[in-house]
């Protein structure tokens, strides 16, 4: 099955990345310690830092994630979301006790105009 084509224009823009869990499952949600927040926070944190990506708001909720963020190029991106979703997957996999995949697909990247109100519309 062919792959949808990641587009950045040139120059970069915003994006909204998104992806869930497999059946929907809640294999992320915050527990009383709060370990799976400091996971989360642990890997996006590191991933921006090593991938130098602005990040403007991200939501992970137990089941699935959102987030925007501005991606210079698309080498950027899939290095990103490669390391996002690769160890996350790892690390949710192990808190959760889960012995399967925690994706139920790749990741989904929609380009947001350059206009305010669709930026504003897309973070609300």
């Amino acid at each position: 099955m062919a792959r949808d084509p990641r587009y950045i224009p040139e120059g970069g823009c915003v994006v909204n990345i998104t992806n869930r869990t497999i059946q929907g499952r809640y294999l992320m949600r915050p527990d009383a310690e709060s370990e799976i927040n400091e996971i989360v926070l642990g890997v996006v944190g590191r991933a921006q830092r090593l991938y130098d990506v602005t990040l403007f708001a991200l939501t992970f909720l137990s089941g699935h994630y959102h987030i925007l963020a501005f991606m210079e190029d698309a080498e950027q991106q899939a290095l990103f979301m490669n390391h996002v979703d690769g160890n996350l997957g790892k690390e949710v996999s192990r808190h959760a006790d889960w012995p399967d995949k925690v994706w139920s697909r790749r990741f989904t990247s929609i380009p947001v105009s350059d206009e305010p109100e669709a930026q504003i519309a897309r973070l609300r």
